[in-house]
């Protein structure tokens, strides 16, 4: 019934403006339809999974903008092309989620009768404005449209302008992660029509067809000429597959983006990319993680860096990558120019690895992001990284956690960050659950980065979490920071730590005048260090986020802190769930008037 609803409440909104859909049919209806519909002004379209928007939604993507209309236009086709924007855009905001959509379960016939109802506005709809949403994946729109492309000739006598080849060329976003394996054969017939495609995410499971996959997107690919980003997973690109892509990809002129994850793709096949690195100059992005690379594989990927003069993000992790192909790409980084973010994790790295990359950091003049995470570097492998934080100028972003590092290492890295002027993040935090990776740091490392953070005038975030610090560690951190002005996010979680330490934090709260976020989940904080974070509550106006999760709150430590976020003006979220709190007690605090942009959850 709400689904019916919101199409009849949708049609209204479109039945306000009658006059804007009148004559304002699309290009196709006349000659030369094919060659206009792809000069047509057009919303940017994706056609990706309800995970897929899921994904989006979370991390707070902002929706596909629709291109402006050109100013040559009628006053009619603007006013047409601002209501299909404004409908395009509800569905988008709808189409959140499976839990979150009203559309879904609708059949392609609902949606004809719906847009059939306004003459004009199929016209002007792409094949996913109005289909997509109401689908619990885009593996069924493809199939739909496939069967469809199967069964007639939708060229010359399409069922509904809405599913013709003209809307197809409109399509430029095509994304496909489903639960599932897609059907390939139609990707296969559909990707021709689809000459704006800019990006396309495709991830198969159907095994039957990934020996053929590769010459077939290949094919397809060859007359793309405005494919920007393409991520292909779990296609088998072994052998003469990579050769047939790459071959289709070298002439590129806007590939920015090639995610290949998952591939099967060995060091003999990574030579053949490495050579893409050399050729290609405009790739700025390779993604080649999870696949058997090899040192062979890593010692090519470095010479084609050595040359390449466009990359500006590699992603190596999960390659099987150790010591041999680390200094080779170590090697290369001595001599690029334009790589800034690098990743190396889960790959067994050692402490030798490590001072590799050290060296390297010493000359290095581009990279910003370094992440070693997951490997086992150890504490010698921190010193030597340590090392380099004291003359590099440009690294803003390092990533050391699960790597076996103990006080020994913290303090080192802790001390050179006295004299950097460039790292903004530094993380040293383990997973959640116990891994013989991880790092082991104590209250003596959590004093000496307390110790820095007073003269360190560049960290705006340190993760710490899962380690050791406990409450010796949280009083030193809360020393610092209560003299720091720079750092807005802590992560100490799950260390220990009690009510005694938690007072140490809220007094420095007091007086620190940047900390936005401060996560203490997974501690043994109880009602009495939640009064403590209370009364700081009350005078502090620059915390927006505090995570009291998984700690051991009582119903008088959430009742004060409770009142305390109403009273306080820039508190967004206050998170206590799983705590000791009375179910009662949580039903009455969750019904207490607040303020519209504070989130509290129980």
């Amino acid at each position: 019934m709400f689904k019916l609803n919101f199409l009849k409440s949708l049609a209204l909104l479109v039945a306000l403006t009658p006059a804007a859909f009148a004559g304002a049919g699309g290009p196709h209806e006349s000659e030369g339809a094919e060659a206009a519909c792809c000069t047509s002004s057009t919303a940017v379209v994706s056609i990706a999974s309800n995970h897929a928007y899921e994904e989006r939604r979370i991390s707070k993507t902002p929706a596909p903008e629709a291109v402006s209309p050109q100013s040559g236009t009628s006053k009619k086709a603007r006013e047409s092309i601002a209501i299909i924007q404004l409908i395009e855009k509800v569905f988008y905001i709808v189409g959140t989620g499976p839990q979150r959509n009203p559309l879904r379960g609708l059949g392609l016939q609902d949606v004809l009768n719906f847009v059939s109802a306004f003459p004009g506005l199929e016209d002007r709809m792409t094949p996913a404005a109005f289909f997509l949403y109401n689908h619990p994946s885009s593996v069924e729109l493809i199939e739909e449209l496939g069967k469809l492309y199967t069964s007639q000739d939708v060229v010359s006598a399409p069922p509904s302008p809405l599913f013709s080849a003209h809307a197809l060329c409109k399509v430029t976003h095509l994304d496909l992660r489903p639960d599932g394996p897609v059907n390939l054969d139609y990707v296969f017939l559909l990707l021709p029509y689809m000459q704006q495609l800019q990006s396309l995410f495709l991830f198969s499971q159907d095994i039957e067809k990934v020996a053929v996959a590769a010459e077939d997107l290949a094919s397809a690919f060859a007359t793309k000429e405005k494919l920007r980003e393409l991520s292909l997973l779990s296609i088998d690109l072994s052998g003469s597959n990579a050769k047939a892509l790459l071959n289709a990809l070298k002439t590129s002129t806007n590939l920015k983006k090639l995610d290949l994850r998952d591939n099967k793709i060995g060091g003999a096949e990574a030579a053949d990319f490495a050579q893409l690195l050399i050729d290609n100059n405009v790739l700025t992005t390779m993604v080649l993680a999870s696949n058997k690379i090899g040192d062979a594989g890593a010692i090519a990927l470095a010479q084609g860096l050595a040359s390449n003069h466009t990359l500006t993000d590699l992603s190596l992790y999960r390659t099987k990558i150790r010591l041999t192909g680390a200094k080779a790409i170590a090697e290369a980084l001595s001599s690029n120019t334009t790589l800034t973010s690098l990743r190396v994790s889960f790959n067994q790295l050692d402490h030798a690895a490590a001072a590799a990359f050290g060296n390297a950091l010493l000359t290095n003049k581009t990279l910003t992001s370094f992440r070693i995470d997951h490997n086992d570097i150890g504490d010698e492998g921190a010193i030597a990284l340590a090392e380099a934080l004291t003359g590099n100028q440009t690294l803003r972003d390092l990533d050391l956690r699960n790597n076996k590092i103990t006080d020994s290492g913290g303090v080192t890295i802790a001390d050179a960050l006295r004299s950097n002027t460039t790292l903004t993040t530094l993380r040293l935090g383990n997973d959640e659950f116990k891994n013989p990776r991880n790092n082991q740091i104590g209250n003596r490392g959590a004093a000496a980065l307390g110790s820095t953070l007073l003269t360190n005038k560049t960290l705006t975030s340190i993760d710490i979490d899962f380690n050791q610090i406990e409450d010796g560690g949280t009083i030193a951190l809360a020393m610092g920071l209560a003299g720091n002005t720079t750092l807005t996010y802590l992560n100490l979680t799950g260390n220990g730590i009690t009510d005694s330490g938690v007072a140490a934090l809220a007094e420095a709260l007091m007086s620190n005048t940047a900390l936005t976020t401060l996560c203490l989940r997974h501690n043994q904080i109880s009602g009495a260090g939640a009064i403590a974070l209370a009364q700081t509550l009350r005078s502090n106006t620059k915390l927006i986020s505090l995570f009291l999760n998984h700690n051991q709150i009582n119903d008088e430590g959430a009742t004060a802190l409770v009142r305390a976020a109403l009273s306080n003006t820039t508190l967004q979220m206050l998170d206590l769930e799983l705590n000791y709190i009375n179910r009662e007690v949580a039903a009455e605090l969750s019904s207490a008037r607040r303020r519209p942009n504070l989130e509290i959850i129980f």
